[in-house]
């Protein structure tokens, strides 16, 4: 795949080596669908770049006057469908991001928006398997790892996400979850409840919504939409089967309540 969107990385409190926690194995993981590239305050920040074999820099004081000004010339010169994500660790750097018209993830409390669609979350890193035009990260969580280090992850959302996944993968994708989130972190995960879709489409046989034919209605419901290739449903879920999922993997405080056809469950790792 080409490289989609852009990703800026801060030195200072961000990268391994320097304070922080994106290391190598991460940066090679965002080479792999966006743009990566060193917006920092340091003079040194082209050699870091070399270092990193990253092929934009720019040292903010040096080479522009703001870090602001870097992202939008970093955005002139790697034009991308794709988003744009600034992760750094201070709030002056969040602002840089604002002003240049970049989402933000702050290193230090990550929030990851998973199979995000265009539900983008400001201050959160969305990532999905489509192009499309806010997608920090495009990437098929089915396939590939989340791209960040283990115990890094302070929330993780999935909402409209997790029966995407096939149920033959949802064990160690959700193991996957749990090893990426720091301790104390949470999960918040919004899914079709199939209970809750029995009593409200198929127990009721003259139910067909706004299809014409009641087959359409439950092949919605239970199937999903099916408008798009990656819009289809393949893991299937009451409540009770989230709960045991998700405390066998070793989340804690785990939690499932109605929400229409839907279940919201949240839970955290100890």
């Amino acid at each position: 795949m080409d490289r989609v969107s852009r990703i800026a990385l801060d030195v200072d409190g961000t990268i391994a080596g320097y304070g922080g926690i994106i290391d190598k194995w991460a940066i090679n993981e965002f080479l792999k669908t966006a743009h990566v590239g060193i917006v920092s305050s340091r003079g040194d920040c082209h050699d870091i770049a070399r270092d990193l074999g990253l092929g934009y820099a720019c040292c903010a004081g040096v080479d522009k006057p703001s870090k602001a000004d870097c992202l939008r010339d970093y955005a002139s010169k790697y034009p991308v469908p794709g988003g744009s994500l600034y992760i750094a660790d201070l709030e002056s750097d969040f602002q840089s991001a604002k002003d240049a018209g970049w989402n933000y993830a702050d290193v230090n409390h990550i929030c990851v928006n998973l199979g995000s669609g265009e539900d983008i979350r400001e201050g959160c890193i969305n990532i999905d398997a489509r192009i499309l035009s806010k997608v920090d990260i495009v990437r098929n969580l089915e396939v590939d790892p989340i791209p960040l280090p283990d115990n890094s992850i302070e929330k993780a959302i999935l909402q409209d996400f997790l029966e995407h996944i096939s149920w033959r993968k949802v064990l160690d994708f959700v193991r996957q979850v749990y090893a990426k989130m720091k301790s104390g972190g949470s999960v918040f995960i919004q899914t079709p409840e199939i209970e809750n879709i029995y009593n409200a489409v198929i127990k009721d046989k003259f139910f067909k919504g706004d299809f014409k034919y009641r087959f359409e209605a439950i092949s919605y419901w239970v199937g999903g939409g099916q408008d798009y290739i990656e819009n289809t449903h393949k893991s299937f879920w009451d409540k009770n089967a989230m709960v045991e999922l998700l405390s066998s993997v070793g989340f804690i405080d785990v939690s499932c309540v109605d929400a229409g056809t839907n279940m919201i469950c949240t839970a955290r790792k100890q």
